[in-house]
């Protein structure tokens, strides 16, 4: 029976590590496709897959069949991974790439548990909510929040020339002011030395006596 109890407990255990506050608060902020289940859905359905999988492993042990019980332990352990790569790095692309590569050690399982009817009838349960459902909503979710710009996209971004803001002399300033503005600006487009003159204010400061 511990053989059983003890791979499931430390797996649920393990898995919802991974899933704190600030990673369910991500969760539920994303956009959610039409298919989503309600929280208490995904509860009821993890309960239902630890079920699942204690039958195959329970069944493993009875029959002694050491190869069927490392991959069905490792299909819990691949199960936790994938709780990891979503809500750990907080990925939606890695979720849905994760739930593909999950059905790997899912299929070996298959093969080993063929010959108990009861195991291939439990596990079939979960494999086809894994393709019915899972796949697909992981897939939706993704298109939905692809996440983050890619590194290329970024850098492509860093290297594009800074735009030029040019400001332009109000029309309200003085004459003067436009004229110095102007030559200043002749003066940059000549290939030459451009001193341009002007008129002497020295006159205008002195005093009468």
């Amino acid at each position: 029976m511990l053989k059983t109890v003890l791979p499931i407990v430390g797996a649920a255990v393990l898995g919802n590590a991974f899933v704190g506050r600030e990673s369910l608060a991500w969760f539920q902020g994303l956009r959610r496709p039409a298919m989503q289940l309600p929280m208490p859905g995904f509860y009821a359905a993890g309960v239902v897959y630890y079920l699942l999988m204690g039958v195959v492993i329970h069944r493993a042990g009875v029959r002694e069949d050491a190869r069927a019980y490392r991959r069905a332990i490792a299909v819990l352990a691949s199960n936790e991974l994938w709780n990891a790569a979503f809500f750990g790095r907080r990925s939606t692309r890695a979720g849905v790439l994760g739930i593909i590569a999950f059905t790997a050690p899912l299929g070996l399982l298959h093969a080993s548990v063929a010959g108990d009817r009861v195991s291939t009838i439990a596990l079939g349960s979960y494999t086809a909510w894994v393709v019915g459902y899972d796949i697909p909503w992981a897939y939706q979710l993704w298109r939905l929040n692809p996440g983050p710009a890619s590194p290329a996209r970024a850098i492509t971004a860093a290297s594009r020339p800074a735009s030029l803001t040019m400001r332009t002399v109000s029309s309200t300033s003085p004459p003067a002011v436009v004229r110095t503005i102007t030559d200043r600006r002749r003066c940059r487009s000549m290939p030459t030395n451009c001193c341009p003159a002007y008129p002497s204010t020295r006159g205008l400061l002195r005093r009468e006596t």
